[in-house]
């Protein structure tokens, strides 16, 4: 279905007030990778230290693009499309932020998938689009992508 899963890091992944992956999103990872490219967009303020956490917990390995910037945005989520050879038709981008990540993937094209992760409902942008999925944890990924 997809050739490209791009995801986030905190709050989809990686649960930052426990500083650990969430439940299953290891298994979602080795899962998805056996079947599509993965690309991660994350905001950071020092990326290199990103990079050191993402390594130090096995999971990089998973990547073929990681984009760790200051800002999170569009042009991020191009530019991993990009470094992935990919038309955004063809990506599935997850991310727990709507406002950024899932209105980023609507404006880009992509299908995307909003893991709400007990957030207050924001099902839709200001103009009315909504997310192509909608999930409670990153677990539930597994079923969307046929695992």
């Amino acid at each position: 279905m997809y050739e490209v899963i791009i995801f986030d890091w905190g709050h989809t992944l990686y649960d930052t007030q426990a500083q650990a992956l969430y439940p299953r999103a290891l298994e979602v990872l080795e899962r998805a990778h056996e079947t599509h490219k993965l690309g991660l967009v994350t905001r950071s303020a020092d990326p290199e230290a990103k990079l050191a956490l993402l390594k130090e917990l096995g999971v990089a390995r998973f990547f073929s693009s990681i984009v760790a910037e200051p800002e999170k945005g569009g042009r991020e989520f191009l530019r991993c499309l990009e470094e992935l050879d990919v038309a955004p038709q063809e990506a599935l981008i997850v991310d727990d932020h709507f406002s950024v990540g899932i209105v980023a993937g609507i404006e880009l094209g992509c299908d995307t998938c909003w893991v709400r992760s007990g957030k207050p409902a924001q099902a839709q942008s200001e103009e009315g689009e909504s997310a192509t999925y909608e999930i409670d944890s990153i677990a539930e990924l597994l079923e969307l992508i046929g695992k």
